[in-house]
């Protein structure tokens, strides 16, 4: 059973959430307020790790699964990154031992400037960032996963909607065995 508030015993394997979403949605910021609730999750956050922008989301998924298969124990995986949830379903396809949750952050454009301002002083081509949050966006839609707004609903309350997620998860898995 898992208590996501606190440890995550998953019974039937371990959990991966991708808290998807284009740059400045607040999936940092969002990834940072659950692993401060889930003590027993791991943060497996893609900046200064891999060269992201040249990778292909089969290869950031092997990266996310390789740094996953070396935790020990049963856990909850928390990435934040900036794949298709179809892309991970069909890479996860025959890995019964991870069960995913993909939810989808999204803010509004105006938003999504002043965040990025705020954070570096790197040049962001605002077109292309709000036509790859389109991209998420819709494939969210398509496969049936959550899209949540970080403008409206702000990084805490994603969070504590996500944490829902996993409770619901939690409770539809079958016990281990």
């Amino acid at each position: 059973m898992t208590n996501v508030t606190g440890t995550a015993e998953t019974g039937h394997g371990r959990v991966l959430v991708l808290i998807n979403g284009a740059s400045g949605a607040g999936k940092t910021t969002t990834a940072a307020w659950l692993r401060e609730r889930l003590q027993d999750a791991v943060w497996i956050h893609p900046d200064g790790r891999w060269p992201t922008p040249s990778m292909t989301s089969e290869q950031i998924l092997i990266e996310v699964l390789n740094t996953l298969a070396i935790v020990d124990g049963p856990r909850i995986a928390l990435a934040d990154c900036q794949i298709r949830g179809s892309d991970a379903r069909r890479l996860l396809d025959g890995r019964p031992e991870i069960q995913l949750v993909n939810v989808v952050l999204t803010c509004e454009p105006e938003e999504r400037r002043r965040r990025l301002r705020q954070r570096d002083a790197q040049a962001h081509d605002p077109g292309r960032i709000e036509a790859w949050s389109a991209v998420l966006r819709e494939d969210a839609l398509r496969e049936g996963d959550p899209v949540l707004d970080t403008t409206t609903t702000g990084t805490a309350g994603c969070g504590r909607q996500i944490l829902g997620l996993l409770e619901s998860a939690a409770r539809a898995r079958p016990p281990a065995g």
